[in-house]
């Protein structure tokens, strides 16, 4: 079945049925030309939205901060998919990105429920995030079993789940139905034998959005069984993958990698990677600001008594031109105190509590 033809396949099966020949179509391929013209619907409708004249003014609508370029093009990629992995460095904004394409795709394909399965501790930043970003609802899904049975009943937009409990939640899930599942942190499912990524890969959802800032390159069975996930019949199985990819010796030890450029040709409509450099130019430059706070008398007592002993030893270096060891060592040690002193003479003395430092960081916060 040619991609551009899908559009006709209900011209076939009609034309077919009048030929005089016996055709079987079984429901996996019925299945799989509904999900392939439903993408290109949910693709035009997206185009239509979020690109062109008025796309800027479309994205000021669907959440409530500044996305960068770069931001909104990987939000669009994640919606137009469908199924995807944003592999992109840490500190580039994987986050809003997925929250921006759930928008889009609440928007323009009618998704109502979303699944964020994340590392424990991130859980509740995730609800922060969803709710400075939009006016959607989440609910952090914890507690014993019956509890976290209740919340899945509960009507909300976004649940918040983590690795460790899917195992045990599927069948709430199950019943949830999730439009949207994000997984955050994927390398977790790295490990294909593990029963977290057996688990994760056994919930259904029309569309995934995977997000890992860990480079995937020459990491091809935790690229695979992460792949899994957002299409598991995308790479094939795992040992012809390996096969036709890895170069290995008598010891069964891999020693190099071969037709790489393939897989990343086969992958770039579902995966998306930027680096810092790739969209230095579309971040804003770096503001350096000196803010200088006086020290309290305690400090500067601790202070001036180490410089002391500093201006002592560096004139006798200068005087004899070596240093015995146990110089070096009072000349560390009066430094190091030098510089804790700044910070607070707590650090050397363990009874002032002092710290304009702190108080000047917490004020300039606050601004």
């Amino acid at each position: 079945l040619r991609p551009e033809r899908v559009g006709e396949f209900g011209e076939f099966v009609r034309d077919s049925a009048n030929a005089g020949h016996e055709v079987r179509i079984y429901e996996d391929a019925l299945e799989l030309v509904a999900r392939l013209r439903d993408d290109a619907s949910r693709r035009h409708r997206i185009a239509r939205e979020f690109e062109g004249p008025g796309a800027e003014k479309a994205f000021k609508a669907l959440v409530k901060t500044r996305l960068y370029p770069y931001q909104q093009k990987g939000a669009l990629f994640a919606a137009k998919a469908g199924r995807c992995l944003i592999a992109d460095d840490m500190g580039l904004g994987k986050t809003v990105q997925a929250i921006t394409a759930v928008e889009i795709l609440a928007k323009t394909a009618g998704v109502g429920r979303v699944l964020v399965v994340c590392p424990t501790a991130l859980k509740h930043q995730w609800k922060q995030e969803i709710e400075r970003f939009t006016a959607r609802t989440a609910r952090v899904v914890e507690g014993l079993s019956p509890e976290r049975r209740r919340l899945y009943g509960a009507e909300d937009f976004y649940k918040i789940t983590n690795y460790d409990t899917v195992h045990r939640d599927l069948a709430h899930i199950a019943r949830w139905r999730p439009d949207v599942v994000i997984l955050d942190e994927a390398q977790r499912i790295k490990n294909w034998e593990t029963r977290r990524a057996q688990s994760v890969k056994r919930i259904d959802s029309p569309h995934a959005i995977v997000l890992t800032g860990t480079p995937l390159e020459n990491r091809l069975s935790e690229l695979h069984s992460i792949m899994e996930f957002v299409d598991r019949f995308h790479l094939g199985p795992l040992f012809r993958f390996l096969h036709e990819h890895q170069h290995v010796d008598d010891h069964g030890r891999v020693v190099g990698y071969r037709n790489l450029d393939h897989i990343k040709e086969s992958l770039s409509a579902v995966l998306v990677r930027r680096r810092k450099k790739d969209v230095l130019l579309e971040l804003p430059e770096r503001t350096d600001k000196h803010f200088f706070v006086d020290m309290t008398e305690a400090q500067r007592a601790i202070h001036e008594e180490n410089r002391d002993t500093v201006a002592q030893i560096v004139a006798k270096w200068r005087r004899m031109g070596f240093l015995t060891e146990h110089d070096q060592r009072r000349l560390m040690i009066s430094l190091q105190f030098m510089r804790m002193s700044c910070n607070s003479a707590y650090l050397v003395d363990k009874v002032t509590r002092t710290g304009p430092k702190i108080d000047e960081c917490h004020a300039l916060l606050r601004d």
